[in-house]
């Protein structure tokens, strides 16, 4: 949705950190990063994707109320309705202590589990950004395309999920690996059919 006038912001600094006053109040963590100039703040907005200092601008993600970080994983978690233990084991990330707190760029944090969430955020994003971009070149408008290819994700991590404790289904009808054509596969089969969804 839009921000309301009365809900908290803040402009994240240079290494993507945020401090936000609620007053108390509980609510979904949204980000949504730009390339803009604000006059009035005195700000110039240039959002970088820091693993390959590219630009990243018009993609929202979000987490649930009570994480302190905003990720691709937390969005899956908070766009998805499945619990972060859930989510962690369709990506394969069992090994890690919460992916709602986790910062894989904190000092300190184990090197193998931090290279593992980068990777993954990593491959969640570009293929939320490759297909996105082929749904705007067939036509669709940005806002569309992005959700589309978001909530395609979103829908194969929940397919994996919910075959977690299926005893009969196969390792890889229970991870989403974004390095197997079946699987990106899937992804490109629902972004096409949310895509077909939308009005206009």
């Amino acid at each position: 949705g839009m921000l309301q006038d009365d809900e908290p912001y803040a402009y994240t600094g240079a290494d993507g950190s945020f401090s936000i006053d609620t007053d108390g109040e509980t609510g979904d963590l949204i980000v949504t990063t730009d390339n803009a100039v604000v006059a009035a703040a005195g700000l110039s907005i240039s959002a970088v994707d820091t693993s390959s200092s590219t630009s990243l601008s018009n993609v929202t993600l979000s987490a649930p109320s009570g994480a302190t970080v905003v990720s691709p994983t937390s969005t899956l978690i908070n766009e998805s309705t499945l619990t972060e233990a859930e989510v962690k084991a369709a990506l394969g990330l069992t090994g890690v202590s919460n992916l709602l707190t986790f910062n894989p760029y904190a000092d300190g944090v184990n090197a193998e589990d931090a290279l593992a969430v980068a990777k993954i955020s990593k491959q969640i994003t570009t293929a939320i950004k490759s297909f996105a971009s082929a749904s705007e070149g067939a036509g669709a408008n940005e806002k569309d395309a992005f959700e589309a290819a978001l909530n395609s994700v979103v829908d194969v991590v929940k397919t994996k999920a919910g075959n977690l404790g299926n005893s009969s289904a196969s390792a890889a009808d229970k991870k989403l690996d974004f390095t197997k054509s079946d699987d990106l596969n899937l992804i490109k089969a629902k972004a096409i059919s949310e895509v077909a969804s939308k009005p206009g």
